[in-house]
């Protein structure tokens, strides 16, 4: 896949945006950025990698998140801490950075049994339409 490059035209329109988003009150807007700042590492599973990715080369370590947990920060073919690692079995890892991982695997189960529930309860709305669909075309054709 060949990265897209920003043109100046691009560049401009997003800036355009930017100043509109801000509008009369860049007070408010700043305020809310701060908010967002302060929750977004606490709530988010991306704030949760970036927390372990740090914390991980503060202990001079490979980044603790496996390749499917995809670091915001790594590259995708960047090397990862081993399992043995991961799980503090090894004694490379503080016990910050361990319950750090313990708690963003946790939460990282709860998202992709979300995810799973999301995509079978859409399955499972398109097969009740296709079946509704079916049954009124049955009707059509006795008629």
């Amino acid at each position: 896949m060949i990265p897209q490059r920003s043109s100046p035209d691009l560049l401009a329109k997003s800036w355009q945006s930017f100043v509109e988003r801000i509008g009369s009150k860049p007070e408010k807007w700043l305020r809310n950025l701060r908010d967002h700042k302060t929750h977004f590492p606490e709530y988010s599973l991306d704030g949760a990698k970036v927390r372990i990715h740090l914390q991980s080369i503060r202990e001079s370590i490979r980044c603790c998140l496996r390749q499917e947990h995809k670091c915001p920060t790594c590259y995708g073919d960047s090397p990862r801490a081993s399992g043995a690692t991961r799980k503090g079995e090894n004694g490379r890892i503080s016990s910050e950075l361990y319950f750090m991982m313990r708690r963003f695997e946790h939460r990282w189960k709860e998202h992709v049994t979300e995810c799973k529930a999301a995509a079978d309860l859409a399955k499972l709305g398109e097969d009740c339409a296709e079946l509704y669909l079916a049954q009124v075309d049955q009707v059509w054709i006795e008629e």
